[in-house]
Parts: structure tokens; C-alpha cells; sequence
């Protein structure tokens, strides 16, 4: 497939090999021109390694821009995904941590790997960024600030050479990898009067937003990537053998891709040189050679080959066929064989001539022989082999790597902070004054001569009034500081104090829904920090957070059933036989009630009639008060609805400290106020 590659030159490369490895054939044409920006250079000379937690890359421009600039590399680099925290290893940084490519994944591994109290996070980012990756960070409580250090241009069309493979259909598909150039594609495609040459075009998409910039135009297909990288998106891309089932893959020339220069007049084509074909030294078949009639090479009829029997007849006639061979040759060849036989026999004899013609050596050059030197003995030589052996074994003492990173990286910083002190000095001029500051000068001078030769004085009274006045200023000083301490707390308590009411007057309305609470107690705990009463009060209420409070007109309804459950657990004693277990389960089939206004009964009976005239009256605490008083299995039946009251009665409690002391905060800080 003949793909278009719109990445910027600096990302194409390496996109460029992967797409002629799978087999196809890249055009390249940026649609983004990379600019740099000096104003984020200047920016970056501001921060100190020490004051940046973590560099945020979202692009590879964005690594390289930094590159550029800036020589620091101990910075910890967490990318947004792995085409740039490859370019940040590869610019030589050395702590580099990769999201899954999205903005979502960059804000969640920075929440594993950083801490909003250690330090300040830095964005590297262009003129235009995608996402509010600001906005998530800082909600999280980070010191979020960004480096702008390039911008990427957009071109303003399409080359002619480009336009005109678009309008002849030789351009199978076109990789997007941002929504920015998507839709900068879709501006030219439409631009250009090139929206129905696209038909037969497929479109590759990095992720749902690009293709969503590109969706109104009429490609024959819009793939998109199933996570937002690299290797996904070159997942969906058809394999070329895809396109023609029937082409051999050996038969397919290997092309170099074709470069589209934005600014090009003419489509420069790299062309793999061909191979001269070798030729064939003779491609008549053998069969064919034996045929009657057949040409030779020089074009000539062969003639016609002779009878076998016929030839065997006429070589009697003939006359006796010379030997083959000459004196010559067997000359040579008697010769060969001399020499081997006196080769074997010198080797075979070499241990009696080989030490006799050494030592005739070794006396000619006047040298020593072996039995003039002195004799090593085997101890000798395997105490060396022990040695030697030991030296081998003994492990290479280790170097300890010393990381000169940070080093370098304060090199840097001092050198920026020369260069801008240098520039400071420079800012400085000196000049000549005029006559009236000279003459000023002179008379200074001369003043200052007059003080220094005039006799001393007694300056002590002088210097303790100044120490008076000294110690003065500073009690006014620090009263000064404690009424401004006051105020500024008073206003931070009553601005507090109000958003506690606010807080607590949700939670009371969902209290009295018998619903869980559990996000509003929350929102109140944060209020409530650093307030040791609040907190207490506000942990109190954490045990009914997920299940919620049973209201009053709740617990008013369900106790008809919790009375019927106490009379007939008082009915049956808790020894009874099956007639007894029998008379209750019939009694559970119907509902007992006791006679209204018998208030005055013995046993559980009368109990639980002075417990329903409460409840009625709405005083549970006087309701568990009389059912406290069970015993048994009556006590047992009543005690789930009796824990439901106690519960709701203690959160009424609670909120009532809480409203009490919120009302406190408020009074002391209108009187401060």
C-alpha cells in the first residue's frame, strides 16, 4: 500500500522504516512545521532541578525542543506515552516513566509517582496543547506550571505533485496521528477540490478524537486504533499481500518511499538501482540440441550426425589411433611422483635428521642449545601455573559508578546565573558628572575632612536613646503582627464558619431521608480539619455512613410489627413444647393489639402499651426506655428496633454539638471582627 505519512519530519523517520519493513510504501508530507519558541528557552533558566518534582512530556517535539535548549537531563520525565518517553531516553534522560497515552492516563500516573507537597510539576508543551491536564493536576493539589518551547505551524496546501496522486488514486491511505492534523487534512482536502478523488482512500486514525475531525469527509474507510499508540495504529493497517491474494511475495520489488517536500515543484522518487540480470550461457534445451535441423550459436545448420554401426564399419578402414600423451607429459609426471615419494620419506625420517641440522643451526648462529641452558624443574613451572591461575580467579576490582548527572546539571545553573550577572554588569554605565556634581563632590568631601579631624564626642546618651527607640519599634512591631495574625484569622474562621453551616445543613436534610450519607459527611470532614471537636463529632457519625439513619416516621411504622414480635415472644416461654411453638406460629398469622389506653398493665404487655402511647406521642427515648425494661425473648424481639432508635438519636445529638459549635465560631469571629 502507497500510505501518506502527515507526522513532522522529526517523527517520520522512524515511522517511515517501520512502514517499509511491513512492505509498503510511504509518501511523506508533513502538515505540521515545527517552530521553535525562545521564550520558553528564557523561562527554563528560572527553575532549579531541586524545585521540579517531574518534567511532563506530551510530544516528542516537546523532548526535543527541550533537548535543544537545555543540557539538564537528572530531571525525573514522566510521558504521556511511548513514542515520547522513547525520545526522552534517547535525548539522554535517564529516570523516564510512560502513561497509556492519553491525558486520563498521564493525570493518573502522576498521582502514583509524585506528591503535591514535593515540589513543582512542569509542563513541556507547544503553543497548542490538547486536553486540560492543567486543570486535573491542580485539582489534585499540584503546583502545576507549563514551558511553552515550540509551536507547529500548519501549511497552508497541499504540493501540486501531491494533489495530483491524490486525483489519480495513488494513494491507498493517510495516517493521522493528532486531532490538529486531522482536521488540518480535512481543511486542505476540501480546500483543494480534492473531496471526491478520496472514494478509495482509507483513513488511519490514532484515536476516537481524530477521526472524529475527519468523519464528515467520504473516505472509503475510517480505522481507528484500538489504544492511542503507535503500534496499534500499525495493527490495522492492511498488510499489502491483502490487497492481491494471488501476487507472490517473492516476485514484489523493494521500493525506498517517495518524499513529498511541502515546498517541492517536482516529486523526488528514490529508485533501488535493478540488478543487471546475469545472462544465460546457453538456453537451448538439451533435447533440443540433438534435434535435426536445430541452429547453433553462430546461426549455422549443425550437420547431420553419423550412423553409430556405420562409423564402427569405416574405423576399421582406418588407420591404428596414436596413444594419447607425450614425452612431455610423462615427464611431469614421473616428476610429481619423485618428489612425493621423497616428501613422505623426509617426513617419515625427520626424527633422525630434524636434531642434526637444528644443532648445526644453533652452532652456525652461535646459539645456545637446549642442553647448555639451565634445566626448569616441574615444581617450578607448576608453582608459576599456580600463580597464573590466581591471578586469572581474582575478581576485577569494581568501579562504582558515579551518576555526574546532577553535577553537570549545577554546572548549567551556574553558568546561567554568570551569564545574568554578566548582563547586569553590562547594564551598568559609568559616565563623566557635570561641573555642579564635582563642585557637590568637593564640598562632601571636604565636609566629611572637617567631621573626621574635630575632636570626639561622647555619643553614649545618643546610642542608648537609639537602643530605646529600637526596642520600641520592635514590641509595636510584633504587636502590629499579632493584631494583623487576629484578624486575618478571625476573617479565615468566619469564612469558614459559614461554609461549615452550609455543610451541615445538607447532611441534616439527607438524615432525614433514611439514606446513606456518606458523601456529605465527607464534604463536612474536610471542613472540619484541624477543628478537634468537629472531628469528633464528625467520626461519630461515621458507623451509619453507608447504610443512612432510620427516620422518626420510619421507626414510627415499624413498630407495630416489633410489638407483635414482643407479644408473641412473651406468649411462648422459652421452654414450651410444640403445642406452645404451635399456638405461636398461629398467632404470627394474625396482629395482636393491645387494648388502647390500658397503660397501667404488668409484664410485657403493659410494657409494650406504654411504649406505643410514646411512640405515638413521639418520645422515642421514653419507647426504649420501657422496652429496656424486657426480658428474655421479648427483649430480643424488640432490641433491632430499639438500636435503630438509640442510633437515631445519637446522630441527633451529634448534629446538634456540631451546630452549636459551628454557631460559636461564628460569634467569636464577629466579635473579632
Amino acid at each position: 500500500m502507497r500510505l501518506l505519512v502527515t507526522r513532522p519530519k522529526e517523527d517520520a523517520a522512524s515511522l517511515v522504516t517501520l512502514l517499509k519493513e511491513k512492505g509498503h510504501e510511504a509518501v511523506l508530507f508533513p502538515l505540521l512545521e515545527i517552530v521553535a519558541q525562545p521564550d520558553g528557552e528564557k523561562q527554563l533558566k528560572d527553575y532549579k532541578v531541586s524545585d521540579i518534582q517531574a518534567l511532563l512530556v506530551t510530544s516528542a517535539n516537546g523532548v526535543r525542543a527541550f533537548a535543544q535548549v537545555d543540557k539538564r537531563r537528572s530531571f525525573h520525565v514522566l510521558a504521556v506515552g511511548a513514542a515520547s518517553a522513547e525520545a526522552a531516553r534517547e535525548a539522554g534522560f535517564k529516570h523516564v516513566d510512560s502513561a497509556e497515552g492519553d491525558v486520563i492516563s498521564l493525570e493518573k500516573l502522576v498521582r502514583e509517582k509524585c506528591k503535591p507537597e514535593k515540589g513543582k510539576l512542569l509542563h513541556i508543551a507547544g503553543s497548542s496543547v490538547a486536553g486540560d491536564l492543567k486543570g486535573l493536576l491542580e485539582k489534585d493539589g499540584f503546583d502545576f506550571d507549563r514551558a511553552v518551547l515550540y509551536r507547529a505551524d500548519k501549511v497552508t496546501g497541499f504540493s501540486d505533485p501531491l494533489k495530483a496522486e491524490i486525483k489519480a488514486g495513488k494513494i491507498d491511505g493517510v495516517l493521522l496521528y493528532s486531532p490538529r492534523t486531522a482536521a488540518s487534512f480535512a481543511e486542505l482536502i476540501e480546500q483543494d477540490g480534492l473531496k471526491n478523488d478520496i472514494k478509495n482512500m482509507l483513513a488511519y486514525g490514532l484515536s476516537e478524537a481524530v477521526a472524529s475531525k475527519i468523519k464528515h469527509l467520504a473516505f472509503k474507510d475510517i480505522k481507528i486504533a484500538a489504544t492511542p499508540d503507535q503500534e496499534a495504529l500499525l495493527k490495522i493497517i492492511r498488510e499489502p499481500e491483502d490487497e492481491k491474494m494471488t501476487e507472490k511475495k517473492d516476485d514484489k520489488k523493494a521500493t525506498d518511499p517517495k518524499v513529498i517536500d511541502v515546498k517541492a515543484e517536482e516529486v523526488k522518487i528514490k529508485e533501488t538501482a535493478q540488478k543487471p540480470e546475469t545472462p544465460k550461457e546457453n538456453t537451448t534445451k538439451p533435447d533440443e540440441k540433438n534435434k535435426p535441423g536445430a541452429a547453433s550459436k553462430d546461426g549455422k545448420t549443425p550437420p547431420k550426425p553419423e550412423d553409430p554401426v556405420e562409423k564402427a564399419l569405416n574405423a576399421k578402414k582406418n588407420e591404428p589411433v596414436k596413444k594419447k600423451g607425450s614425452f612431455k607429459t610423462k615427464a611431469i609426471a614421473a616428476g610429481v611422483l619423485i618428489l612425493a615419494a621423497g616428501g613422505a620419506g623426509a617426513y617419515f625420517t625427520q626424527n633422525m635428521w630434524v636434531p642434526k641440522i637444528k644443532a648445526q643451526i644453533a652452532e652456525t648462529l652461535n646459539i645456545e642449545t637446549a642442553s647448555a641452558q639451565a634445566q626448569v624443574s616441574a615444581e617450578d613451572i607448576q608453582a608459576l601455573v599456580g600463580r597464573i591461575e590466581a591471578l586469572e580467579n581474582k575478581p576485577a576490582p569494581s568501579v562504582q559508578s558515579v551518576d555526574v548527572q546532577p553535577l553537570l546539571d549545577r554546572i548549567v545553573e551556574l553558568e546561567n546565573s554568570l551569564n545574568s550577572l554578566k548582563e547586569n554588569v553590562s547594564t551598568i554605565q559609568i559616565g563623566n558628572g557635570s561641573e555642579e556634581k564635582l563642585a557637590e563632590f568637593k564640598e562632601l568631601a571636604a565636609r566629611l575632612e572637617a567631621v573626621e579631624g574635630s575632636e570626639p564626642q561622647d555619643l553614649t546618651p545618643l546610642q542608648e536613646e537609639t537602643q530605646r527607640l529600637n526596642q520600641l519599634v520592635q514590641e509595636l512591631n510584633v504587636r502590629l503582627s499579632d493584631v494583623e495574625v487576629a484578624r486575618i484569622e478571625a476573617r479565615s474562621s468566619g469564612e469558614n464558619a459559614q461554609a461549615l453551616i452550609a455543610g451541615l445543613s445538607v447532611l441534616r436534610q439527607r438524615l432525614q431521608t433514611s439514606t446513606p450519607y456518606r458523601a456529605e459527611l465527607q464534604a463536612l470532614s474536610v471542613l472540619a480539619q484541624g477543628d478537634v471537636v468537629l472531628e469528633e463529632a464528625v467520626q461519630k457519625l461515621q458507623d451509619h455512613a453507608e447504610t443512612g439513619l432510620a427516620s422518626y416516621s420510619s421507626l414510627q411504622a415499624s413498630f407495630e410489627k416489633t410489638a407483635n414480635e414482643i407479644v408473641r415472644a412473651s406468649a411462648v416461654p422459652e421452654s414450651a413444647g410444640w403445642v406452645e411453638q404451635t399456638v405461636k406460629n398461629i398467632t404470627s398469622l394474625v396482629t395482636i393489639r393491645n387494648a388502647p389506653g390500658n397503660l397501667n398493665g404488668e409484664g410485657p404487655l403493659g410494657i409494650v402499651a406504654r411504649a406505643e402511647h410514646n411512640v405515638r406521642a413521639g418520645d422515642f427515648t421514653g419507647a426504649i426506655g420501657e422496652l429496656r425494661q424486657l426480658q428474655g425473648k421479648p427483649l430480643e424481639a424488640a432490641t433491632p428496633w430499639i438500636d435503630a432508635v438509640d442510633a437515631r438519636l445519637k446522630g441527633d445529638e451529634t448534629l446538634s454539638l456540631i451546630q452549636a459549635h459551628i454557631l460559636s465560631l461564628l460569634a467569636t469571629a464577629g466579635g473579632q471582627g
